[in-house]
């Protein structure tokens, strides 16, 4: 990626379906001529799985027969259910239904029925999903050096976001163990091959950050009409607890490849430990390679 803050995906990837790949050519036009077109994010709406991994603050509160993944923008609450199933049938839901269990110290995650709303995207550049979208989650913790390796591995292939907040910048005393996640991303509709993507999370320095969604017709800078209302949409933005914060920040998709910072708990033990950790890069390639 040359400008990270232009959102233009790659549509001639190859694991991009025809029509996918023209919706994702389509809102590569729009952030070309400035144009900021509506993301989840920036119209407050639920992102859903994978497209909430750009969150900029998470964190896990695990509980005898579920985990609760509470997300910063918005208080979004996603629930994990151990040890069950999903049931026969699955109606759609913003987070879908998911389901965890242990492979070792591995968290898995499973999750399907994920609704399809006005705003449906697995990423920043506007790749769309349909009902068939399949996301596996695997988190484990990776001791220091392991996960300096991988962080340092994912800014070598893409870039680090600098941010001055103590709650989102890493710890740099802390030398404790860091979070993987790595997810694998399927659905038939849309793309030809499964994907799969890492993040690589570690310790904030501080305390978490505040961001609530603000709806308004007007751009929080200059108080003029904002690009979204020009379209038809309104404009929406993250307020903490230093002001406005930026809404734009995504993880690697098919689309194209953009390192995000985002808070993350990593889990010490298998009884309920709410803490926080910090993400340094994110990679993502497929896990099989499509015809060209």
């Amino acid at each position: 990626m040359s400008n990270s803050s232009e959102l233009v995906g790659d549509f001639t990837n190859p694991i991009l379906k025809p029509e996918a790949a023209e919706v994702v050519k389509q809102h590569g036009e729009f952030s070309k001529k400035k144009v900021v077109y509506p993301t989840p994010a920036n119209q407050c709406w639920p992102g859903g799985v994978p497209f909430v991994f750009w969150n900029l603050g998470m964190q896990m509160v695990q509980q005898k027969d579920k985990i609760a993944i509470l997300y910063a923008n918005d208080y979004a609450v996603r629930y994990v259910y151990m040890n069950r199933k999903h049931p026969e049938h699955v109606t759609p839901s913003w987070y879908g239904d998911s389901v965890g269990h242990y492979e070792g110290d591995t968290l898995v995650i499973d999750t399907v029925g994920i609704k399809v709303g006005p705003f449906a995207m697995v990423d920043m550049y506007g790749t769309p999903h349909t009902e068939a979208l399949h996301v596996v989650e695997r988190y484990r913790l990776l001791d220091y050096e392991t996960a300096n390796e991988s962080e340092d591995r994912g800014e070598r292939e893409n870039f680090r976001l600098q941010v001055s907040d103590t709650g989102l910048a890493r710890n740099p005393n802390y030398k404790g163990p860091g979070l993987l996640l790595e997810f694998t991303v399927e659905d038939p509709g849309v793309f030809t091959t499964p994907w799969s993507a890492r993040i690589t999370y570690r310790r904030p320095l501080g305390s978490w950050p505040e961001f609530v969604c603000a709806e308004t017709t007007l751009d929080h800078a200059s108080d003029q009409p904002s690009a979204c209302r020009q379209t038809g949409f309104l404009s929406h933005g993250s307020v903490g607890r230093s002001g406005v914060v930026p809404s734009v920040i995504s993880s690697r998709s098919p689309a194209r490849n953009q390192a995000a910072l985002i808070t993350l708990p990593h889990r010490s033990s298998r009884r309920s430990q709410p803490t926080t950790s910090r993400l340094g890069t994110v990679d993502q390639r497929p896990r099989s390679r499509a015809p060209a």
